[in-house]
């Protein structure tokens, strides 16, 4: 049925009057994500707006650059300083309004740097002076490698003490709560002071006979300064780094070095037993080549130097001092003889101008002296060379290797006397050699 025009307003008044409006509501949320989920500043953060209901939106970032906004979604906020910052958004409508807050730390970025140095120097023990020169930070961790503190998490360590000699590695961890930053050094430990040293006898005092001549070689590590001392010994410039030791008479003597570097002084002792003064050298397995051997075994000796030259090391500087010359053009030595220096040009060697003569009794039986393989055996000083006349009882005659030993006696032109003692023959075709044994006379008496 159709209502009347006047019912139909009258029930659409009614149901009008009876309606009332439901707010819609508001529900605030957000997240935050930080760039690279860095928290060390600058930290650059994006808020995500999860809100549902609202219309309108105001953020407050608190330190932060923008420090506000109105967008649903700000976009990215810039802190540069350390601290603790809160976001916070409030959104709303016509009927509903809700805030929400989120709060987080910016940690500070960190200057890590150190200075490391040894006091003194860097002999072992080293001791380390460190200085922080790094910006402050929430804690340390100091990672010593090698030393006997290995670790520590104090600003400045004190106390690092390395032992040992070596390249070591420092490690120090800075950390601003947030993250570790982290730098390393390293130094160098030379080696402790550890001393020692050398006695080298002069070439004329091998025999460590009276009076005795040496250097001393100083052999120590790390030492900075020295002192030598001796009783019973000159030392001149007993300060030196190294030095020589002359000993008038025989007997033992203790040798000492004291050395320090500037944070230890040790001392080494050596003792060395200085022998009576036989007056005689001794040189053992001297080989004579003949004649055909002459550049390559050799046939000249020296003495002075107690050394064998072949003929094309001879220089005129070097025949003063060659004194034995040994000839046999016999490859089965059998026709042998010692020849002076001065003869040499009768043999077929070249001329020796500058040469000295030596004077050799090549056949005992030729003369009345008595000396035998036994007796230059037990020859220890030159008592048994003193009353030889020698020279005056020379000879060229030539001898054979068949019975040995054989003894030459010799004299060289100023007065020193001495024998050769032939103890093996060597045939080897041009490369044929007698072995021998040499004492004589460092002085003549």
């Amino acid at each position: 049925m159709k209502l009347p025009p006047l019912y139909a307003f009258l029930l659409m008044f009614v149901m009008f009057s009876c309606y009332k409006e439901t707010p819609v509501a508001v529900s605030v949320s957000f997240e935050v994500k930080a760039a690279g989920d860095n928290y060390t500043m600058p930290v650059r953060v994006t808020p995500e707006n999860c809100t549902t209901g609202a219309d309108y939106y105001q953020w407050t970032f608190e330190g932060g650059v923008p420090a506000a906004s109105n967008q649903r979604q700000p976009g990215e906020i810039t802190y540069n300083k350390a601290g603790v910052y809160t976001i916070r958004l409030e959104a709303w409508n016509d009927g509903a309004r809700q805030e929400k807050e989120y709060t987080f730390t910016v940690y500070p970025s960190l200057i890590v740097n150190f200075d490391v140095e040894i006091p003194i120097n860097n002999f072992a023990p080293a001791e380390l002076k460190i200085t922080n020169t790094g910006s402050e930070a929430a804690s340390y961790l100091w990672q010593f490698d090698g030393a006997e503190t290995e670790t520590s998490t104090n600003r400045e360590p004190q106390g690092i003490i390395y032992r040992n000699a070596g390249t070591y590695t420092i490690t120090l961890n800075a950390f601003n709560g947030f993250e570790t930053f982290s730098i390393s050094k390293t130094i160098e430990v030379q080696p402790a002071l550890d001393v020692d040293f050398e006695i080298i006898p002069s070439f004329e005092d091998e025999d460590y006979e009276s009076p005795f001549k040496a250097s001393l070689q100083n052999k120590t590590i790390s030492g900075l300064n020295y002192l030598w001392s001796c009783s019973g010994g000159t030392i001149p410039n007993a300060t030196s780094e190294n030095t020589e030791i002359n000993m008038s008479n025989s007997g033992n003597y203790n040798i000492v070095l004291q050395a320090s570097n500037g944070k230890e002084t040790k001392t080494a002792t050596k003792t060395v037993t200085i022998k009576p003064n036989s007056n005689l050298y001794r040189v053992s397995d001297v080989k004579f080549g003949v004649k055909q051997a002459e550049n390559t075994l050799g046939c000249y000796f020296s003495l002075a130097k107690r050394a064998t030259y072949i003929s094309n090391e001879v220089r005129s500087a070097d025949e003063p001092f060659i004194n034995l010359v040994f000839y046999s053009a016999d490859v089965s030595l059998q026709f042998c003889k010692f020849i002076s220096p001065t003869d040499v040009s009768n043999f077929d060697f070249y001329p020796m101008p500058n040469a000295t003569a030596t004077y050799f009794i090549n056949d005992l039986s030729a003369t009345i002296i008595v000396f035998s393989g036994g007796g230059f055996d037990s020859m220890e000083n030159d008592s048994p060379l003193q009353s030889l006349n020698i020279r005056n009882n020379a000879n060229s005659t030539w001898f054979s290797t068949v019975t040995l030993p054989y003894i030459i006696l010799f004299e060289t032109s100023d007065g020193r006397k001495g024998a050769i003692k032939i103890k093996q023959a060597v045939c080897n075709g041009n490369e044929s050699y007698i072995l021998t044994d040499i004492k004589y006379q460092k002085e003549s008496n």
